[in-house]
């Protein structure tokens, strides 16, 4: 009866760890994306981001070490408010914009390399220069008379 309870003592508690282990480990592992958001594996003890592929919504089985660098999936909601733009006839008019835009799957990787999660600003100047390079196409009347909706 001895060496069978010392035999139950050498291979029963280690069983019971790993088991426990397992039972700790495997829900950890798992970590959600909800539908309007993107991700990168981004690894929690060293904040590595891993660019080799862009997580769509969903639970994930990743790892108990790695969690996701999110990024919205759904539709930006910009507004430029009063920005001075010279007319056809050269006369200075204020002008108000209001724009969407989605990130593409595809492109999230080059974006995350160039801006990090820092692209908001770049993109309300470049559609600011957007809208100054475009505005003396009208003239000052047609502002007036047919707001662009």
């Amino acid at each position: 009866m001895g060496e069978n309870s010392q035999w139950l003592y050498c291979i029963g508690i280690p069983v019971f760890i790993i088991c426990l282990l397992v039972v700790i480990l495997i829900p950890l592992s798992f970590s959600d994306l909800h539908y309007y958001q993107y991700g990168f594996l981004k690894r929690k003890s060293t904040g590595a981001v891993s660019l080799d592929y862009v997580y769509g919504s969903g639970r994930h089985f990743v790892g108990p070490d790695y969690e996701f660098k999110v990024f919205q999936a759904d539709a930006h909601f910009e507004e430029l408010t009063n920005i001075a733009v010279f007319s056809l006839d050269k006369l200075e008019i204020q002008v108000t914009c209001r724009f969407q835009y989605f990130l593409r799957q595809s492109d999230l990787p080059l974006l995350h390399d160039t801006y990090d999660r820092f692209y908001q600003p770049v993109i309300r100047t470049s559609a600011i220069d957007a809208i100054k390079g475009a505005a003396p196409v009208f003239n000052t009347r047609q502002y007036i008379r047919s707001p662009m909706y």
